[in-house]
């Protein structure tokens, strides 16, 4: 078999340039207009809003020590609401409405 040398003025070698920032990751997302980033803000403020009193109510009416992971778990999920709200509005807006209902059905137990 015969060696096949490449033409002189082609690299034997190739480098590939360094990415501009490598700890910011690609990431796909999606696209919202102002109207669509407003409403999200607002159902996030509105449902985290609604877990908090739903808790205190969970709180202020005794067993807690039966719902300690329930209510562990929605304040997990408001946490993570607000975690992401900067990178990821929908993803926040779900988080909180998790935690919402959640608190919600909580407090609907304590009654």
């Amino acid at each position: 078999m015969e060696e096949i040398t490449p033409p002189a003025d082609m690299p034997t070698e190739t480098t590939a340039e360094p990415a501009t920032n490598p700890r910011s990751p690609f990431r796909l997302g999606v696209i919202l207009s102002d109207q669509e980033r407003t409403q999200h803000n607002t159902m996030i403020d509105r449902d985290l809003t609604v877990a908090e009193r739903s808790l205190k109510r969970v709180l202020n009416g005794g067993r807690l020590q039966e719902r300690s992971a329930q209510v562990k778990r929605v304040r997990a999920f408001m946490r993570q609401a607000e975690e992401v709200r900067g990178n990821d509005l929908p993803l926040a807006k779900n988080l909180a409405g998790r935690a919402r209902l959640l608190a919600e059905d909580l407090a609907g137990d304590t009654r």
